[in-house]
């Protein structure tokens, strides 16, 4: 290991917009993230883990818009991953690696030691992975990091404009022989253990206006 993932802090930001300028520090924090108490955000605000634009202030601080408040949240449980990451490429501008399924690719929600981005700074002492594609957490495939900010810039461009060919393995019910054509829309999954899972439906099911239209051919 080239370095420690316990010296990488979690840390929660967040930029004040207009609608919520005025606002005191404590009664912004108790409406924005009710997950704490209100004695709970006093506690920790009196404690320092709350700052505004980088200072430690009172909870009656009245917040301006633009300002950045950041909270540590500290050390905290995350869900089992998948650790299994190979690496397919290395040189001195790009890294490929092969991402297991159950594993995220970017700090989020309960995830921040437990992802790819935290193990490739602290297997390979990569000091700001560049993701050029991401993958979901239940996703496995190649992940493409770039290692200079040319060769993300480079990378991105030839991404936005469609001049990388991607390939997918997709399970199918029944026997499949020929050219194969699924047209259909992609929406927000009713159920499931996901969140914001996404479901793919046949063309002729009735969808909400919000689903996107989607395809493939193989």
């Amino acid at each position: 290991m080239k370095g420690s993932v316990s010296a990488m802090r979690r840390r929660g930001r967040f930029q004040i917009p207009h609608d919520r300028a005025g606002a005191a520090l404590l009664d912004f924090l108790c409406a924005r993230f009710p997950y704490h108490t209100r004695e709970g955000w006093a506690d920790r605000i009196a404690s320092g883990a709350v700052r505004v634009n980088g200072a430690v202030c009172p909870a009656e601080r009245a917040l301006a818009a633009g300002d950045v408040v950041e909270y540590e949240p500290g050390d905290v449980a995350e869900p089992a991953v998948d650790r299994r990451v190979r690496i397919v490429h290395r040189d001195r501008d790009l890294l490929v690696v092969d991402k297991p399924g159950n594993l995220p690719c970017h700090p989020s929600g309960r995830y921040f030691h437990h992802t790819l981005w935290a193990l490739l700074k602290s297997g390979l002492g990569i000091e700001a992975p560049a993701f050029v594609n991401r993958l979901d957490r239940e996703t496995s495939g190649l992940v493409l990091v770039a290692l200079t900010p040319e060769a993300a810039a480079s990378c991105r461009s030839q991404f936005a404009a469609r001049r990388v060919e991607k390939r997918y393995v997709a399970l199918v019910e029944g026997i499949v022989s020929g050219e194969v054509t699924a047209c259909g829309r992609l929406r927000t999954a009713p159920v499931g253990g996901v969140r914001r899972a996404v479901l793919f439906e046949p063309e002729p099911t009735p969808s909400p206006a919000a689903a996107a239209a989607a395809g493939s051919e193989w």
